[in-house]
């Protein structure tokens, strides 16, 4: 629902903006005391139909850094958008049963990360990397981290495959091929090791440059553009 959302709102660049969003559906947002809640939305019925008021919390906790409130606040936003869009039949502050409460509250949460990081707007290597989703989303850590955990795996191969094929290339190039075994219980900690290297190394060219000798994708490094299938330095 986050996608067809987005979507109607012509799929705008990241760092989304839910205060706009909520402002573009004609609901109202505030800063109030909301019992210690981080957010809460009352529905408030008219002639017209049914209008929204969203309530961020206004005790923020002043041991965190300013930005990390301010992401906390847009992450709740959007959550309460979520209820909104996906829960209009609930009275969301007066739910009495605690396990149908804790599944509509993951739910909107799983909304929240999508709005705010949506499919479309992972467009290269370096938006697999926690730190990087954090600055070019506007999220907290813990949010990009999970965000990244659920990214869709055919996302994830798209934008690995040609930075996997520049490492391939030059693992064939090194005679000592001992440095490229990786312990199996120790795999995970070294691939997570090289998409961080590989993402400050190497990445997708987003003009998708072609290669004028075979029309195969050019990958981009600290050098220029590469095809891997003729081996050369694309000048």
């Amino acid at each position: 629902m986050a996608n067809e959302l987005l979507r109607e709102l012509g799929n705008p660049p990241p760092p989304i903006d839910p205060f706009w969003i909520a402002l573009e559906m004609g609901w109202k947002v505030a800063y109030d005391d909301v019992r210690g809640a981080a957010g809460m939305t009352y529905k408030i019925k008219k002639k017209s139909g049914m209008k929204y008021a969203i309530f961020i919390s206004d005790k923020a906790d002043l041991s965190f850094p300013e930005d990390t409130i301010y992401r906390r606040d847009r992450f709740t936003l959007a959550h309460e958008i979520g209820h909104i869009l996906m829960h209009p039949k609930f009275e969301w502050n007066q739910i009495a049963d605690p396990e149908l409460d804790s599944k509509i509250e993951v739910e909107a949460n799983w909304f929240a990360s999508r709005l705010l990081m949506p499919d479309y707007a992972f467009q290269s290597v370096m938006d697999l990397t926690a730190t990087s989703v954090m600055a070019k989303f506007d999220v907290n850590l813990s949010a990009a981290k999970k965000r990244l955990d659920k990214l869709d795996e055919r996302i994830k191969e798209r934008l690995t495959q040609e930075v996997s094929l520049f490492y391939g290339w030059q693992q064939e190039h090194i005679e000592d091929k001992s440095l490229f075994v990786i312990p199996e219980n120790d795999f995970k900690y070294y691939s997570e090791i090289f998409m961080m290297e590989a993402a400050a190394m190497a990445e997708v060219d987003m003009e998708l440059r072609i290669c004028r000798h075979c029309e195969d994708v050019l990958i981009r490094d600290w050098f220029g553009y590469f095809c891997v299938s003729c081996v050369l330095y694309d000048i």
